[in-house]
């Protein structure tokens, strides 16, 4: 088989210029294509998001969750993109004890998942460098009802991980109901969080300050008519 992963290069032998994250991103791309005829019941991804990040990184996620419609799908991965729609979280661990080492693999709920967060936080050399960025869908559809409880989430935030490490929002709106695992943008006040829920974050006293940044499916014009919007609810203090 032959190969060229970038334009411009001509095709040449995949088992010489693949790297190990190409060659398994190939493999998904063709177990997606035959994941209904394909009798093999578990399929084991790894470097599979090895040198890609941003929408390269979600289009992987999604085509592994679609993959997971069909197949038992294992997946080792240090990307948020791809971690997000998975359905069930492993901690992998390795530990010393008797002078061998011994692999857990410990399964995460909701609690755990954030505690998880936190102790990776807290292991970095330099953590007064480190912030968190909020993305009011990334929140919403990963199962945080910030439409009806925009102060608990935030109350739970402060618990695991500290306001004070909230540095910025992705204010998006979206376009699926809370806890549905898919990461689908949508304008402001146009999908299941609307415009309330963008009147109580723009008037929530804790997230004052903080930088707010638009990620909607828009353009400049769009986007000037948000920023308009958003500017008139923190002025108003509730939606009209």
């Amino acid at each position: 088989f032959y190969m060229s992963a970038n334009a411009g290069e001509a095709p040449k032998p995949m088992s010489k210029v693949a790297s190990g994250g190409e060659l398994a991103r190939i493999m998904l791309s063709m177990k997606n294509v035959l994941a209904e005829k394909d009798q093999v019941a578990t399929l084991i991804f790894d470097e599979v998001d090895t040198g890609v990040s941003g929408r390269a990184a979600q289009k992987i996620a999604e085509k592994l969750r679609a993959l997971a419609k069909y197949k038992q799908v294992l997946c080792v991965t240090h990307l948020p993109q791809l971690a997000a729609l998975a359905d069930t979280h492993m901690l992998i661990s390795k530990a010393e004890r008797g002078g061998r080492t011994f692999t857990s693999v410990t399964p995460l709920d909701r609690e755990g998942r954030k505690q998880e967060l936190a102790r990776i936080i807290d292991g970095v050399g330099h953590d007064e460098l480190l912030g968190v960025c909020l993305d009011t869908c990334h929140v919403s559809d990963s199962g945080y009802d910030i439409a009806s409880d925009l102060a608990g989430v935030l109350d739970e935030f402060d618990r695991v991980i500290g306001l004070d490490r909230l540095c910025a929002l992705h204010l998006n709106d979206s376009k699926n109901p809370v806890g549905s695992h898919k990461d689908r943008h949508e304008r402001i006040g146009e999908g299941a969080l609307g415009a309330r829920t963008f009147s109580a974050i723009v008037g929530e006293p804790r997230l004052a300050g903080l930088p707010m940044i638009l990620e909607t499916p828009n353009d400049l014009q769009g986007y000037a008519g948000e920023i308009a919007l958003l500017r008139g609810l923190a002025a108003e203090g509730d939606v009209r």
